[in-house]
């Protein structure tokens, strides 16, 4: 893990993260993919400090658009990536001041499972120890759905 974390620092050191914000919404979608895994790295194994050079750089900027795209695999992995950077009290905040969660309803009915238990994730982080994060998912208009999809694992569950 500590490799991980020294090969991140070094990578951001170098000012790539200014670069890779753009990549984001290249028009070629393998050029997107590759900037959305390399972000996701960062934010997987990075630390606290690291996952904030992420979110300072403006990456969060750009999932608006990824999360609209019409590739599922690009709109699974934006998903993915936001899921970790939820995990991070300072970057949850600032991913909420982005209005991500605007796009959060047609996702949360999309036919692909796994695109909406990444909704799903993303949404308990949100609310995760925080009556702000809950009234924020209430005033987002996205807790219906939460209880939509609760309501279809009671039923399986019988």
């Amino acid at each position: 893990m500590d490799e991980d974390v020294n090969q991140i620092q070094i990578v951001i050191e170098t000012g790539i993260l200014r670069r890779l914000a753009p990549l984001l919404t290249h028009k070629e979608v393998e050029v997107q993919f590759a900037a959305l895994r390399a972000v996701g790295e960062i934010v997987k194994y990075g630390t606290r400090k690291q996952i904030q050079a992420v979110v300072g750089e403006g990456i969060l900027e750009h999932f608006s658009e990824l999360l609209q795209h019409s590739k599922e695999e690009l709109i699974e992995k934006a998903l993915f990536v936001l899921g970790n950077v939820t995990t991070s009290t300072y970057a949850r905040s600032l991913l909420l001041n982005q209005n991500v969660l605007q796009y959060f309803s047609p996702l949360l009915l999309h036919p692909k499972e796994q695109i909406i238990q990444n909704a799903l994730w993303i949404l308990s982080n949100v609310m995760s120890g925080s009556v702000d994060g809950v009234q924020i998912v209430i005033d987002a208009e996205l807790f219906q759905f939460i209880v939509l999809h609760l309501d279809k694992v009671e039923k399986l569950s019988y």
